[in-house]
């Protein structure tokens, strides 16, 4: 878990890296891919991950093709009939992906003196490897139920997301801010 937490620190200080002023306050951003075999589903699961989504107030819904997510909430769903047509319930893939383009690329871009020779293209290719899959998945997760369980099930979707992962992110910049902050005081002395 610590490992994990390194990982996070990491990401959260390098995306702070490389801009000309912090923002005032955390802030992120999402977008959602839904596949889902029946229409009616589809646009109640979209709804209410969205609510989710909209209630933590520092994460931003954005159109993956207008704008790079930090985050990816790749959704799968499956609505289940009987022989006979009556629904038996849906089945949902739910996997959230973090996006390490930007970071690294940032990370790339910061480093004043970059290695030379061997550890240079370890360095070049490190970068590149990573850059070129885009993003890893942070959590994946099947949830089961019927349609009048979907806004539930959104929520705790959502509400695990928002501990397991923007609770550290959102620590960690306030962190970064405030370390920041202490610089610019002590380079203005």
């Amino acid at each position: 878990m610590r490992a994990l937490a390194a990982v996070g620190a990491l990401f959260v200080v390098a995306s702070a890296w490389g801009q000309e002023q912090p923002a005032a306050r955390y802030s992120t951003s999402i977008a959602i891919h839904l596949s889902c075999n029946d229409p009616a589903l589809k646009n109640q699961i979209l709804s209410s991950f969205s609510a989710e989504i909209r209630r933590l107030g520092d994460v931003r819904i954005v159109e993956a093709e207008k704008e790079l997510p930090e985050f990816t909430l790749e959704l799968i769903a499956i609505n289940s009939r009987s022989r006979a047509g009556d629904d038996l319930g849906f089945a949902l893939s739910v996997v959230v992906h973090r996006r390490l383009l930007r970071v690294l690329s940032q990370l790339a871009q910061s480093v004043d003196t970059k290695p030379t020779g061997e550890a240079g293209k370890a360095w070049t290719n490190s970068i590149m490897f990573l850059m070129m899959f885009g993003s890893e998945p942070i959590t994946h997760e099947i949830r089961t139920g019927t349609a009048d369980n979907i806004p539930n099930v959104a929520r705790e979707v959502i509400a695990d997301f928002d501990v397991k992962t923007l609770e550290l992110d959102r620590k960690l910049w306030k962190e970064t801010a405030s370390a920041a902050k202490k610089m610019e005081e002590k380079a203005g002395k």
